[in-house]
């Protein structure tokens, strides 16, 4: 973490900081004297402070106000708290601090949790639910995303990331993990704290339901989270992690974590986007319109949002589907697809492994599959009309799905487009009809071998290219 300067302060910001540490008075005691709120204070200072309440704040620390308004405010950066052993944070500092690693953020967990459950006079040997649900309430940045359900709200939760201000799903087991740590951090004697796990999480979505936690407030699609920072689709700039217009949008928005690339600002081996402009070019069938229709769908994954309600695409080419399925997948990333067939969407539960943060849904439709029963029809009304639905509830734990995301459908068959396309002709649809003409095979081997080849756990570089490639010189969708 990027320590304070204790000799010599280079910011306002930094000498409140160290005023405060000198007199062991905590940012979240001296807000709520001085009536300053404390959230905005921590993550934007600059609209919390003028001259006025600066001099009020070096009156309160008896320290020196000329010296202090002599410094800029800010270094514009995120600027997490020093954690020295004489430091304890509180659990609003805790949760709205970004640690560099999980080990450093479990050694202040265990210091801070320790003092506040000294604090509230918590028995720290034998913990009840309602203490373990105070104590993660607590440490914890946790939004709610509202799901109407015939009418009746219900939420799905989410939780901060300890070293990047971007959110992850809260899930029962996700909060096993929680009470591990409290449990261990507190010397709690409950054998099996864990169990209470669905109880923690079913009284966490009680408190969503009071509006105990903020709201989750999606960024436009415009805005793409890649691993390294945040493209502008619509002025074509990238806003590297740290930087003031990154930390301002993460402060105004929640991004959910599903970014699949790292964004290039220049190429790094123009031989990944040579080959790609060769596919493209060749299943587009060297047409334009049609290029630029296949790339806005790449986009699309690349985004993970659905611009154009159920998109089928067609060819008499199989090998040609083949390939625009391998690179749209590998775009939204190698974990970050499901594979989807409207004909198998009949009930709820038929969505219940889709993952909450996937970018692209996708499937082949073969020729016994085009003929949508009643209940699949019905069922795609519903998705493709914007409703929400319970997919699953196990141990207390609902999980949800509401589609956000590309719904791609592949088909050979012209008779079989035109079968779906009655079933499905009440919702929102596009058709995209590729080349017919095959695409060399083994160019197109070759080249469907070396995404696999850069794509693994630990790289993306395929991704990183083209999407790097296609964010810059495709514009946004019309509609």
């Amino acid at each position: 973490m990027t320590a304070i300067n204790k000799i010599n302060p280079e910011t306002m910001e930094d000498y409140i900081y160290l005023s405060c540490y000198r007199k062991a008075i905590t940012i979240e005691q001296m807000c709520s004297d001085l009536n300053i709120p404390y959230h905005l204070f921590v993550t934007n200072i600059s609209e919390v402070v003028d001259r006025e309440l600066l001099e009020k704040i070096m009156d309160y620390l008896n320290d020196d106000s000329l010296f202090l308004l002599n410094l800029p405010l800010t270094s514009n950066k995120n600027k997490p708290l020093e954690i020295t052993p004489s430091h304890i944070l509180s659990p609003d500092e805790f949760k709205h601090t970004l640690f560099e690693s999980n080990s450093e953020r479990y050694t202040q967990f265990s210091r801070s949790v320790n003092h506040y459950a000294r604090q509230n006079n918590i028995k720290t040997k034998i913990l009840s639910t309602m203490d373990l649900v105070n104590i993660v309430k607590s440490f914890t940045d946790i939004i709610a995303e509202p799901f109407d359900i015939n009418g009746t709200i219900e939420y799905r939760l989410y939780k901060r990331g300890y070293d990047k201000p971007i959110y992850y799903m809260l899930t029962s087991e996700n909060i096993q993990y929680y009470l591990d740590d409290i449990q261990y951090a507190l010397g709690a004697e409950n054998s099996s704290i864990w169990r209470k796990a669905t109880a923690v999480t079913r009284n966490l979505t009680i408190l969503a339901s009071l509006n105990k936690f903020p709201q989750y407030n999606p960024a436009p699609s415009y805005y793409v989270l890649a691993s390294n920072g945040i493209f502008n689709r619509k002025t074509k700039e990238f806003y590297p992690e740290n930087s003031t217009e990154y930390t301002e949008l993460t402060r105004k928005y929640h991004f959910i974590a599903n970014a699949s690339f790292n964004y290039l600002t220049e190429p790094k081996n123009l031989e990944i986007i040579e080959s790609y402009e060769k596919v493209i070019e060749h299943i587009s069938g060297g047409n334009k319109k049609l290029r630029d229709k296949l790339e806005q769908q790449l986009c699309s994954a690349i985004e993970g949002c659905n611009h154009d309600g159920l998109v089928f695409i067609t060819s008499s080419s199989r090998i040609n589907l083949k390939v625009f399925s391998q690179v749209i997948q590998f775009l939204a990333g190698e974990l970050l697809w499901d594979y989807a067939n409207i004909y198998e969407t009949k009930k709820d539960s038929d969505l219940n492994y889709i993952n909450y943060n996937s970018k692209l849904l996708i499937a082949q439709i073969t020729k016994d599959q085009t003929k949508l029963s009643p209940k699949a029809i019905e069922k795609c009304k519903q998705i493709f009309h914007g409703g929400s639905i319970i997919t699953s509830k196990q141990k207390g734990y609902k999980t949800y799905f509401k589609l956000r995301i590309p719904w791609i459908q592949l088909l050979q068959n012209p008779k079989d487009l035109k079968t779906l396309k009655h079933d499905t002709r009440d919702i929102k649809s596009v058709t995209i009809n590729l080349s017919n003409k095959d695409i060399d095979y083994n160019f197109a081997n070759k080249f469907i071998n070396k995404i696999y080849y850069l794509t693994t756990p630990t790289s993306t570089e395929f991704a990183d290219e083209i999407a790097s490639y296609l964010l810059n010189k495709t514009n946004l969708p019309s509609n």
